[in-house]
């Protein structure tokens, strides 16, 4: 389970990069061939960066969560609970959501994403 989650935020991680690029080769057309000047010009750009930014805070935090639950750092597990959470923000997000939180809320993902044993006592005591 927890190699689908690692697997799950790198893609999303991915998806959000390719989202910045795209973004980037707006910004690139706005200002060097639309022909905007002025105003428009500086909506043009304030309005992509508007876009592209939480794009980049979210792949941020999808690839940081996939390195963290692969060094099965406690704040991996933290960040996929984040980024699951912000996922809920869009609407295609909230199959992974749903999955994310799912996965991450079972005794046994925790016990493997955090290294400790499975029993309840162990899992509580890594959160103290």
């Amino acid at each position: 389970m927890l190699a689908v989650a690692v697997a799950v935020n790198f893609l999303l991680a991915g998806v959000c990069i390719l989202g910045v690029l795209l973004l980037g080769a707006v910004l690139a057309y706005g200002i060097f061939w639309s022909g905007d000047s002025g105003s428009e010009l500086a909506s043009g750009v304030l309005g992509t960066l508007v876009l592209a930014t939480p794009t980049a805070v979210a792949g941020g935090i999808y690839m940081a969560a996939a390195v963290g639950l692969q060094r099965r750092a406690r704040w991996g597990y933290t960040l996929h609970m984040v980024g699951a959470a912000m996922a809920a923000l869009t609407c295609c997000g909230l199959v992974w959501t749903a999955a994310g939180m799912g996965m991450a809320l079972s005794e046994d993902f925790k016990a493997e994403a955090l290294g400790a044993a499975t029993d309840r006592a162990a899992i509580a005591r890594t959160f103290d």
